[in-house]
């Protein structure tokens, strides 16, 4: 399984925007979508810190839409990746990865069809963990 992490090469590679630095950005998109062309089954990780403020965004989020708008992969793979595939590559499929019954409830609710194209942070409207919401947004409370 590849974890590509294309969310650090695009910070490290656009701080200083030269056209050496957009073409490294560029071949590492590249790199992944001929992973992924080829049948290498991704998984969606990040080594950036967590967010310092509100509004920025999450790195696993900033990875997937990256993933999207960058690389090209369909939304649905993506998600795949960041679910399934997460899950087989810690080796927890078993309980988690896919909503089946007997699995662990973990569900992030969103108000677009990612089948269409990838939804945004904003977009998300419900988050479940374990069975138990933890947060709501657009007008919901906890």
């Amino acid at each position: 399984m590849l974890d590509p992490t294309v969310a650090v090469f695009d910070i490290r590679l656009s701080a200083n925007d030269t056209e050496t630095d957009s073409s490294k950005r560029r071949a590492v998109w590249e790199v992944v979508r001929r992973a992924h062309a080829q049948g290498i089954p991704l998984v969606v990780g990040s080594d950036l810190p967590p967010p310092r403020s509100v509004g920025e965004k999450q790195p696993l989020y900033a990875e997937m839409e990256l993933l999207v708008d960058k690389v090209g992969l369909a939304p649905l793979d993506v998600v795949t990746a960041a679910t399934r595939n997460n899950a087989v590559a810690l080796g927890i499929e078993e309980s988690h990865g896919t909503l089946e019954p007997g699995k662990a409830a973990d569900i992030v609710v969103i108000s677009s069809d990612p089948t269409i194209g990838f939804p945004r942070e904003e977009e998300i409207t419900l988050v479940i963990k374990s069975g138990r919401i933890v947060s709501r947004r657009n007008g919901g409370g906890q």
